[in-house]
């Protein structure tokens, strides 16, 4: 066991450069790049809704609500209620907002998350809204639902890139791909790197060892 941590150790000290810069040029690769990307935004309306009719018990309303729930999350960007959206935006196309949009209904509620991801904050709101609202109007005249909509603020803070989080993982890369190495480099190597080595493979005791001097201290003892 011993011998076994000693041989690790070593492979550490002699291996040590290698882990570092595989660290520092990932990790720091990481971080720069991230910094250079341009910020995203996510604006987020909620939409509640609520299925049912006025003779029915709340019980049921909400049962009716929780089961047709992820029906209307996928109906909330289906092409109809974008196209109303897209004609209000020259240069917008309906596959570029089709990719900024995402729906999340959230497990055991009546809520529907509507987020939009954009560069520009204020647009990241304004479509937010446009689209929840085109979504209400749709769901209100062509399905026996009230939905209503809680409009998205302005987001202040950008949901991408997080450079210290994407430093971290490219430092976790790094590391990996220098321990990957490390190994291959290992297992290639047949050279014996000490005077354990050179006993286990001999299987007899070193009598004495001779240290290797630099060629100053060489010369110096000449």
């Amino acid at each position: 066991m011993q011998s076994q941590l000693s041989h690790y150790l070593m492979l550490a000290k002699r291996w040590a450069w290698m882990i570092v810069l595989g660290i520092v040029i990932c990790g720091g690769g990481t971080y720069i790049v991230s910094k250079l990307m341009p910020p995203v935004y996510q604006a987020s309306a909620i939409i509640v809704l609520n299925l049912g009719s006025i003779n029915s018990t709340a019980f049921d309303n909400t049962n009716a609500s929780l089961a047709a729930l992820p029906t209307y999350a996928q109906l909330a960007t289906n092409p109809t209620v974008l196209e109303s959206v897209v004609a209000q935006h020259k240069g917008l196309t309906l596959n570029e907002l089709t990719a900024m949009v995402s729906v999340k209904p959230q497990t055991n509620t009546q809520i529907i998350e509507l987020d939009v991801q954009n560069s520009d904050p204020q647009q990241a709101m304004q479509l937010a809204n446009e689209v929840s609202l085109s979504f209400e109007h749709y769901a209100n005249t062509q399905f026996p639902a009230s939905v209503q909509i809680l409009p998205a603020q302005l987001p202040l803070t950008p949901v991408s890139p997080k450079p210290l989080l994407d430093a971290g993982i490219g430092a976790l890369a790094g590391l990996a791909l220098a321990i990957a190495l490390i190994v291959i480099f290992e297992w290639i190597d047949d050279h014996a790197g000490n005077a354990e080595e050179v006993q286990d493979i001999l299987g007899v005791d070193a009598l004495t060892i001779i240290p290797r001097l630099s060629g100053k201290a060489a010369h110096s003892k000449c």
